[in-house]
């Protein structure tokens, strides 16, 4: 199964709802991505809105 972005936070996953949102609306034309290992720590992710480790795609299209 390839690979989508949640539409709603951008988490990257093959997963058919997203662990991050809950969101159940993805797209497979995304591009760039951050990785996101402690969100707790990272300014990064608190900007993204990242709660929970994983990939997130920069943008969506």
């Amino acid at each position: 199964m390839p690979l989508k972005a949640c539409l709603n936070c951008k988490m990257i996953s093959d997963s058919p709802k997203c662990p991050n949102c809950g969101g159940e609306e993805f797209t497979q034309e995304w591009s760039g991505e951050v990785l996101v290992f402690n969100p707790e720590a990272s300014s990064i992710a608190k900007l993204i809105g990242a709660r929970v480790p994983g990939r997130y795609a920069v943008r969506l299209r």
